[in-house]
């Protein structure tokens, strides 16, 4: 099978696909981005809608965990639904050879 970090790699392709082949659309990449479907466990959820936190809520080997909320224009600050958002970082798992733990992790938030 894939290792843990062709995984992630794979997402992240998803999630920023190679959009130059469609330069016939009006959209710029970034605006094609952000109207795209959403590949996640919360498909409702879009990065461009969470504003996080000052200060991250743990850190290990290769990733933090960072406090979010989302942004609902209608609601008060105060009244926005809360996250952690798990940032990993591609390069540190390259460099230390973590790709097992990473896969190991995908398996456990599954």
């Amino acid at each position: 099978g894939k290792s843990g970090l062709d995984r992630v790699h794979d997402y992240a392709k998803i999630l920023c696909p190679d959009t130059s082949a469609d330069s016939g659309s009006a959209e710029t990449p970034w605006e094609a981005a952000l109207m795209a479907e959403t590949p996640t466990l919360l498909p409702t959820l879009k990065f461009h809608q969470l504003v996080f936190g000052a200060e991250d809520l743990a850190s290990g080997a290769f990733s933090v965990v960072r406090y979010a909320r989302t942004i609902i224009k209608d609601k008060t600050q105060s009244q926005w639904p809360e996250y952690a958002v798990k940032v990993i970082n591609t390069k540190t798992i390259q460099e230390h050879g973590y790709e097992s733990s990473v896969n190991r992790e995908i398996c456990v938030l599954k």
